[in-house]
């Protein structure tokens, strides 16, 4: 019976330390590696392997993030440039004071309360979703005010290129598809319950291989690749997935129902990553007076307020069997207890570091000795 388990002493020095190397942070590390990260604290090697990483304090002053922020023009900058700090001085309520200097800094929702800046704004960008991520507090005024129309005018209403892609599957079945937002597409493959590759995955348990055949081009070239591509793995013997007509552009024309925009909704767990990947059903939510309704199942956030507050903290680490565990779903309250001192309190009822990898090896062997 085949395992993805490393046996006992599997993970020696050097090998924790390549995985490190691929690391830019402790945080990125801890992520993307738990178990080498976890055997390299409990070593002590970490000091060692990590040498390379950049140190975030675990603490700021209001001084040291001011100093910082002085140095950007920008609060994008600010965040790209020290996003630490940022986050630090987000949580203590100085993000404000120590920003104002900035270039956005004065523009609030009162500065873009103008509908002549919005619509200066809204020249910068060729389609709403790039005037949405980039300018976001000028479209929600704009959408607020119900100028959006007006002065979107000028956009087109749809990317014009279209490129192509197909999604292998190892028994020999395919889908040709052609888009012009390439990411939006691949998630609503992975997680939308109409789309074929969905359905056949769920149906066969098997994982397809997604390829690029064409880049961007033109409407009516792009039909014509795609067809061209279909007959081409008709050709070799594949099985087809599609199910719409060749040349039907998928994911650029929805209407966001109230159904519609619940289903998405509930593939995420807060209205932020919602509000990424689908914007138009986040948008079509909230002009509507749905949203509150289709994401009362999402975790809302508690602000630092709330968790200053020793019993609110140990109800909740009650929740956890490690401090890993801890820190990674509710961070915001593993903070403040770090910061208060009561980690070692509230976390006394924790499995420690060693006797979570020691029954991790005796798990290992006793599945080794069954097999």
């Amino acid at each position: 019976m085949k395992t993805n388990r490393k046996p006992p002493n599997y993970w020696t020095k050097n090998k924790c330390h390549e995985l490190a190397l691929k690391c830019k942070t402790r945080g990125e590390f801890q992520n993307k590696y738990p178990i080498p990260y976890n055997i390299s604290l409990s070593k002590k090697w970490l000091d060692e392997i990590c040498g390379h990483m950049n140190i975030l304090k675990k603490k700021w002053t209001k001084e040291e993030c001011h100093e910082l922020s002085l140095k950007c023009k920008t609060r994008n900058e600010f965040r790209i440039t020290y996003n630490a700090a940022r986050i630090y001085a987000q949580r203590r309520g100085w993000y404000e004071d120590i920003c104002s200097h900035m270039t956005e800094g004065n523009k609030n929702r009162k500065y873009w309360s103008n509908k002549k800046r919005c619509q200066d704004e809204s020249l910068n960008h060729n389609h709403r979703t790039d005037f949405y991520k980039k300018s976001r507090l000028a479209y929600e005024v704009s959408r607020d005010n119900d100028w959006l129309d007006e002065i979107c005018s000028h956009m087109n209403k749809h990317h014009n290129d279209y490129s192509g892609y197909v999604y292998e599957f190892p028994d020999k079945h395919f889908y040709v598809g052609i888009t012009s937002r390439e990411t939006k597409r691949k998630n609503d493959h992975k997680k939308d319950t109409q789309s074929a590759v969905y359905k056949y995955s769920e149906l066969t348990n098997l994982t397809p291989k997604m390829k690029k055949i064409f880049p961007a081009v033109d409407t009516k070239k792009s039909k014509k690749l795609e067809e061209q591509w279909v007959n081409h793995y008709i050709e070799k013997g594949w099985i087809k997935l599609n199910i719409a007509k060749t040349g039907s552009l998928g994911g650029t024309i929805i209407k966001w129902t109230k159904q519609k925009c619940h289903e998405k909704s509930l593939l995420y767990n807060t209205r932020t990553e919602f509000r990424n990947d689908f914007p138009g059903a986040y948008e079509s939510a909230y002009n509507n007076n749905w949203l509150d309704e289709i994401c009362s199942h999402m975790y809302k956030r508690k602000s630092i307020d709330y968790w200053n507050n020793k019993t609110l903290c140990h109800e909740e680490s009650l929740k956890f069997t490690s401090r890993y565990k801890f820190s990674r779903d509710s961070t915001l309250c593993y903070i403040v207890s770090r910061d208060n001192g009561w980690l070692n309190d509230i976390c006394s009822h924790m499995n420690t570091l060693q006797i979570y990898i020691d029954n991790y090896e005796k798990k290992y062997i006793k599945k080794q000795n069954i097999n």
